[in-house]
């Protein structure tokens, strides 16, 4: 799974953070405290209120909050009553790769899904790989060009252009 500085900065767009409806699983990176104020080592030093990757993996039905585990084997509560949507207000969703297929309309049909990301990452990319290097990012790049007919440039999203035709003088 990706959690390069890249992809997290990809991934950080309304396109896909809209998407996203917090479930066991989901891969995450905690950005603000509960009150939408960014994590900061300085004003909060303590550990749990540190920016830092994160997978749900709990959510209490019965006393409305998620926990989440992070790499380190620590357990933390990063939500309470109304969890859903403080864990989409306090963190930033990092799709897998079968998350951001399954964005797609066509994602129940394998061969269609097979056949088009090959043909994008050829016609983008060529026959190498250079967004970064990682599945991940090669399909969220795919899901925003599908999606909402953006691409990576830089560090941002940006609209493709508009496609000009090119007349070709007669020889």
């Amino acid at each position: 799974m990706d959690t390069s500085e890249t992809y997290i900065k990809m991934c950080d767009c309304p396109e896909i953070q809209d998407l996203w409806e917090p479930a066991i699983g989901d891969y995450m990176l905690r950005k603000y405290t509960v009150f939408g104020e960014p994590l900061d080592s300085q004003v909060w030093p303590d550990k749990d209120q540190q920016e830092e990757i994160s997978i749900l993996h709990y959510h209490s039905s019965m006393e409305q909050y998620w926990n989440a585990v992070t790499p380190d084997g620590d357990t933390q509560i990063v939500s309470f009553p109304d969890s859903g949507k403080m864990v989409k207000v306090t963190s930033i969703w990092l799709p897998c790769q079968n998350q951001l297929q399954e964005l797609l309309p066509y994602a129940d049909r394998l061969q269609s899904l097979t056949l088009a990301i090959h043909t994008f990452s050829e016609s983008q990319y060529g026959s190498g790989f250079t967004i970064g290097g990682s599945m991940e990012q090669l399909w969220l790049a795919f899901v925003m060009k599908e999606l909402h007919n953006k691409k990576w440039v830089g560090d941002k999203w940006v609209s493709y252009e508009p496609m000009r035709q090119t007349i070709m003088p007669s020889m």
